[in-house]
């Protein structure tokens, strides 16, 4: 089996939902060897990660583009600070290499450089106190910078393609029918989504019966987390590391259930057998897991600063692969065009009536 990684997707903007994002990133890199996340909130933080390995025209056209997105959305006054970006990037672009500069030139030309370089270094303070606010600087040192020669790390961040082209409609097609259907890529929700857009059935050992029609989800908790968010970069790789040999392995075996299970018809006279493949496979691990999270002394400082206990909840969840393509398309992560390119490309790899199997976290906070 290949390195199995969780996938996270989310383009939703609101403040509850980012900061629902924020604890599935999280959850992400503590419970699974690799994760992978994008949304709006992923690619800010791929910003400040990545910026030092891109071209200087492209930190420019960046900032600049970063500038006019603030100067629309929220009218503050960017035109000048603009205008003197791009003289300045002009000049140096002209005279830099040039031979035989006078002093004057010189002098001009460090003057263009120190406007350049205060204007990288405010995009930067921006993103850095941004991140520092919804607590994912910790995050940071995890990420894959893409740098030639580096190792991969644990987390790699982007960015969904905006599907308004014919190329970018194509690149979502081809990327999202390739997450979908890979074994060894688990999907991650938050559980407001799943709920939501879903009829969800908590898995039981009783018969279940569902209408047709309003995408049934069989669900099922696998362990819990306490608060996540307080962790230092150094005590979340501790924790990596001590979980390494229980929720990884969790982690493999789901993947492997995805194997087995998208061969199995996700109907209600199928349920029994699906709740006991997945039971049979994940009944010792779960327990293992838990008591992992519970044993584990930076995981049990669970009160925080302003008396609350939070928990998280991983939940499994499986239905068919048509319900997973309508989540994302309720989302507006694909639109109606693509979700129908999507359908055609995935039933070339699998059977859309087959059963996928996903996860999804809720969040609970408990005041004393």
């Amino acid at each position: 089996m290949d390195e199995f990684c969780l996938c996270i997707i989310d383009n939703s903007t609101s403040a509850e939902a980012e900061d629902q994002q924020v604890s599935l990133i999280w959850a992400g890199c503590l419970i699974a060897e690799r994760s992978a996340a994008a949304s709006l909130l992923a690619t800010t933080m791929y910003i400040p990660v990545r910026f030092e390995h891109f071209s200087e025209q492209q930190k420019v056209e960046m900032y600049i583009n970063f500038l006019i997105s603030r100067q629309k959305q929220h009218n503050e006054p960017h035109g000048e600070t603009i205008r003197g970006l791009k003289t300045a990037f002009e000049f140096i672009q002209a005279n830099k290499k040039r031979k035989g500069k006078n002093q004057e030139q010189i002098v001009i030309l460090k003057k263009m450089e120190k406007v350049i370089e205060q204007g990288f270094t405010a995009y930067m303070d921006y993103y850095r106190k941004y991140l520092d606010a919804k607590k994912l600087t910790a995050l940071l040192p995890l990420i894959t910078t893409n740098k030639e020669g580096e190792k991969e790390k644990p987390l790699d961040v982007w960015h969904v393609p905006d599907n308004n082209n014919l190329e970018n409609g194509q690149r979502i097609v081809t990327m999202f029918s390739d997450i979908i259907t890979a074994h060894d890529r688990l999907l991650l929700f938050r559980a407001e989504t799943i709920k939501r857009h879903t009829n969800m059935l908590q898995l039981s050992d009783r018969p279940v019966s569902v209408e047709q029609g309003n995408n049934p989800v069989l669900c099922d908790p696998l362990f819990d987390l306490p608060e996540l968010i307080s962790l230092t970069t150094q005590q979340l790789q501790i924790v990596r590391n001590d979980l390494s040999s229980t929720a990884w392995k969790l982690m493999e075996v789901l993947c492997d259930l995805n194997r087995a299970l998208e061969n199995i018809s996700f109907t209600e006279n199928n349920f029994s057998a699906i709740a006991g493949l997945y039971k049979e496979k994940t009944h010792t691990l779960k327990t293992e897991v838990q008591k992992a999270v519970e044993e584990n002394i930076y995981l049990n400082r669970m009160k925080t600063e302003t008396g609350t206990e939070v928990t998280y909840r991983l939940r499994a969840g499986m239905s068919t692969f048509h319900t997973v393509l309508y989540i994302y398309r309720e989302q507006n992560i694909i639109d109606l065009s693509a979700e129908a390119y999507l359908k055609e490309a995935v039933s070339a790899k699998v059977d859309l009536n087959g059963t996928r199997l996903f996860l999804f976290l809720e969040t609970e906070t408990i005041n004393f």
